[in-house]
């Protein structure tokens, strides 16, 4: 490898003690907001019935929703860590207390206030984790990388938190699941008593925005989100019906989220007969569907049109909700599970897409500020929803009813969403180009067309120097069309063509550019920014990699 190429940035970030302590932390407070909920809920199943479990999922989805506006403003002070520190210890402390009063059949209603108080304290651990990363890493490499593994991790959390849920319920019951979250919670204190944040020392670490990903799932990811303020709102939304209507549909997903949230448990328990720990693989199977829809996500990238994938993911979501309403066996229940998974996570990544692609940039920030505001709001509607169904009409008309509820949604809105794609302006030129280079292929869909957004077409005359030996990197171009030259101290080295690209050497290793790149004929390329282009690239495993390649088959 050249000397010139930097190390892969997964070393650099797992190399950081403080930054892979942090990521650990993140990693079990995720999966345990998954398996904490399913086992309080199974409790409650178990003590109570499929009312009393309704009424426990409201209950403990409210302290998430009080807890969220005051989450961010509790790690501007100055001692974030600390914050952080006391967080994870409360959660350990409360959730060792409902492990001990679920070991001994506690009344419902004792145990759901260190419960609830547990899942509480979760909403506080993500701003946590945005905040501080800037302040552990010590490149720019590590931060796009810790980005990375935020979205791996709220992606397989999905699936992990309701295997362990499984596990521990099928083992022990409600109290082993509680209990090894508890200790997840004291391992993130542990972890978070050695943290030194280096903006206490005056670095002044900027917080680095992603926009668009995708796995999770997750549209934009703001280290410091920002609430929308009233005006901007109004100025998104004034005269963008389709912008509001994909709002609408977007939050159709979170619906169904707190839908499920009560129905795994009653499902299972009272309708398939399958046990407490019937729940906790009906999850799994929800998980694995959200999972295999990132393999299917892969291709939108570019999509010309993107309404039909819209609208056959909430068709999906309706005709899989319908199924598990009416089926009475378990394998059939199971693969209505996944593909209602995997209808939820595509409608995710296809709706912010849309949004992403609907909405000036500018307003960008506000218009995912609101999807933040309607995740809390959508499932808690479906929990009063599944609530007030369970116990009046049934769990299996409550389903049904769902389903034809999403039915009417998409017939009503399929239009606006058409309207919406007829209107978005996609770099579908710019995203075939990039889709065709090693570097940036292995991108999410959302994340490579953020990269053709903020690229700026540029044109060279034949004899024109797109770079120079020593000159500071600043940008790389990705070559459209023509061909350029490459030289290195006078000494032609090769020629490039359409798909390939100059000027990743100096800005992977912060340094001077090696090599003078001369337009031999007429030449179009795509500039890509500095801050752009690390981002993409050195936050992606499979586009590091390939630009590694790219770098050693180099002969200087």
């Amino acid at each position: 490898m050249s000397e010139h190429a930097p190390r892969l940035a997964l070393r650099d970030a797992f190399s950081n003690v403080q930054l892979r302590h942090l990521l650990l932390a993140y990693a079990g407070a995720a999966i345990s907001e998954w398996a904490v909920w399913l086992a309080v809920l199974v409790y409650a199943q178990e003590q109570s019935g499929s009312g009393a479990a309704g009424w426990m999922a409201l209950a403990l989805l409210v302290p998430l929703v009080v807890a969220a506006p005051f989450a961010g403003r509790a790690f501007s002070g100055a001692d974030p860590v600390g914050v952080l520190r006391m967080v994870f210890v409360g959660q350990g402390l409360t959730l060792a207390v409902a492990a001990a009063l679920a070991a001994i059949d506690a009344p419902l209603m004792v145990l759901s206030v260190p419960a609830a108080v547990a899942i509480g304290g979760i909403a506080f651990v993500r701003p946590g984790q945005a905040v501080l990363t800037p302040g552990l890493v010590q490149t720019a490499r590590e931060l796009t990388t810790a980005n990375l593994f935020v979205g791996y991790i709220d992606s397989a959390c999905v699936l992990v938190g309701p295997i362990l849920a499984t596990a521990c319920l099928a083992a022990g019951g409600a109290e082993a699941t509680l209990g090894v979250c508890g200790l997840f919670a004291f391992g993130g204190a542990l972890a978070a008593h050695g943290f030194r944040d280096r903006r206490q020392a005056g670095s002044g670490s900027a917080v680095t925005t992603v926009e668009g990903d995708t796995s999770s799932g997750h549209g934009s990811v703001d280290a410091t989100p920002q609430r929308p303020s009233l005006w901007r709102v109004v100025k998104v939304l004034r005269g963008r019906d389709h912008v509001m209507v994909l709002l609408v549909v977007l939050g159709l997903q979170h619906l169904l989220m707190g839908v499920m949230g009560l129905m795994f448990v009653v499902l299972a328990v009272e309708e398939l007969g399958m046990g407490s720990s019937g729940a906790g693989v009906l999850n799994i199977a929800f998980g694995v569907g959200a999972v295999a829809s990132g393999l299917g996500a892969t291709l939108l990238a570019g999509r010309g049109r993107l309404a039909p994938v819209v609208a056959g993911s909430v068709a999906a979501m309706a005709v899989a909700t319908l199924a598990l309403g009416l089926v009475d066996d378990v394998p059939a229940a199971l693969v209505a599970l996944a593909v209602a998974g995997f209808g939820r996570s595509l409608l995710d990544v296809t709706a912010r897409m849309l949004l992403q692609r609907s909405v000036p940039p500018q307003y960008l920030s506000s218009v995912f500020a609101i999807i933040e505001v309607l995740t809390s709001v959508g499932l808690a509607i479906g929990t009063v929803y599944s609530q007030v169904m369970v116990s009046t009409a049934g769990a299996t008309t409550g389903l049904v009813a769902f389903a034809v509820f999403l039915a009417a949604v998409l017939a009503l809105a399929v239009g606006r969403v058409w309207e919406a794609d007829r209107s978005a302006d996609v770099p579908v030129v710019a995203v075939t180009l990039l889709k065709s280079m090693s570097a940036f292929a292995p991108l999410p869909p959302v994340a490579l067309e953020a990269v053709a957004r903020s690229s700026v077409e540029r044109t060279f005359e034949a004899g024109s120097v797109l770079m120079r030996e020593g000159d500071p990197g600043e940008c790389y171009q990705a070559i459209a069309g023509g061909e350029v030259e490459v030289t290195i101290r006078d000494r032609a080295i090769r020629r490039l063509g359409r798909g390939d690209g100059a000027g990743d050497v100096a800005l992977l290793s912060d340094g001077p550019r090696t090599a003078t790149v001369t337009a031999v004929t007429r030449t179009h390329t795509l500039e890509i920014g500095r801050e752009v282009f690390l981002l993409a690239v050195t936050g992606n495993e499979s586009s590091l990699r390939a630009v590694h390649r790219q770098i050693e088959d180099f002969e200087f």
